[in-house]
């Protein structure tokens, strides 16, 4: 099927009202007459036209450049992507096409077997289904996990978390909250660096406008606010970065200075590493 669909339509009905010609044709021919033979030639020799494709002046392979033999020019002459391939030459993507196609039916009866799951749990009410409203959206499930605990996931990755959880319903709901869990980690790591890269450039700006002006920095440096220092723990995972303690935890300027709040000069360290790096540095 998938031969026919990269072969085309378009071709694939020449194909055939070609043959269908030569068959009109030779059953003119064999009835004898001579009107019937004449339009049994004329017939024939547009079916041949039709199949053997001489309306494109092909006669030779565009990948290899071999001529054409009879045989190849009525059974095994290919068109591929605008091109004629002898067979020879085409045997090697009939095979990968092939492959591509059972790759596709094993994707679909896999898609079809989760499905099976996600139809049972509606009927149960354990799942609900949201239809895409517009075009190139997806479709959304609610998954009810308590009386007053709803969550959402997106037709596709439920699909694909059933799949390679073996068609297992609760271990694909507990992968999706872990990857939720982490998206949304990683999106509040990201908001909290964004604010204090912002910061630290209106910071840079203001104090290059400060020393021109007064020639020194008169404003103090701004303190991190609660939600960029959760940022910067979430970013270390939440844990030293030299002992992987997860305990009395603390923000520590690299190059010693308070007020120097980039990222850069940023890390988390326990209260125990963090004190013996202030007393080497004494």
């Amino acid at each position: 099927m998938l031969f026919f669909l990269k072969m085309g339509i378009k071709e694939l009905l020449k194909k055939i009202l070609g043959w269908l010609f030569l068959i009109f044709g030779f059953t003119g021919f064999i009835a004898g007459e001579a009107f019937s033979i004449i339009t049994g030639v004329i017939f024939i020799l547009i079916g041949l036209f039709l199949i053997i494709g001489l309306y494109t002046g092909k006669t030779k392979c565009d990948k290899c450049g071999k001529k054409f033999s009879l045989r190849e020019t009525l059974f095994y002459h290919h068109r591929y992507e605008n091109r004629v391939l002898c067979g020879k030459c085409f045997a090697p993507i009939k095979k990968r096409l092939k492959k591509e196609w059972e790759r596709e039916k094993k994707k679909e009866e896999k898609e079809n077997k989760a499905m099976d799951i996600i139809e049972e749990k509606m009927n149960s009410e354990e799942l609900e289904y949201e239809g895409p409203y517009e075009e190139g959206e997806e479709g959304r499930y609610w998954l009810k996990e308590g009386e007053d605990s709803v969550s959402e996931f997106q037709e596709n990755e439920l699909i694909e978390a059933i799949i390679k959880n073996k068609y297992d319903f609760d271990k694909a709901i507990e992968e999706l909250h872990r990857e939720h869990a982490r998206e949304a980690k990683e999106m509040q790591i990201q908001v909290a660096m964004a604010q204090i890269k912002e910061r630290e450039e209106r910071r840079r700006i203001r104090e290059e406008a400060e020393k021109r002006v007064y020639g020194k920095v008169k404003t103090k440096r701004e303190a991190l606010s609660n939600e960029e220092k959760e940022g910067i723990f979430s970013k270390f995972n939440n844990e030293c970065a030299v002992c992987s303690r997860k305990e009395g935890l603390v923000i520590h300027h690299k190059d010693g200075d308070p007020k120097n709040n980039a990222i850069s000069n940023l890390i988390v360290l326990c209260g125990v590493c963090h004190k013996k790096i202030h007393m080497k540095v004494r």
